[in-house]
């Protein structure tokens, strides 16, 4: 994310994704625009913990 920041601050990217702590830096600046999108992800668990590893709050979780 770094990288895509820096490029943007120096005009050599028009578009580029950021996390939140960029967002915040950026979202009062002219040319700051949000767009949403659709994105999947993953939580994997440690199952050898004791809470983590109860079917029952990964479940809860999920």
């Amino acid at each position: 994310m770094a990288t895509g920041a820096n490029l943007f601050e120096t005009k050599k990217l028009d578009y580029t994704m950021l996390s939140n702590e960029y967002v915040s830096r950026y979202q009062n600046k002219a040319g700051f625009h949000v767009k949403k999108s659709p994105s999947i992800g993953y939580l994997g668990f440690n199952t050898k913990r004791k809470v983590t590893g109860n079917r029952h709050v990964r479940l809860a979780l999920a």
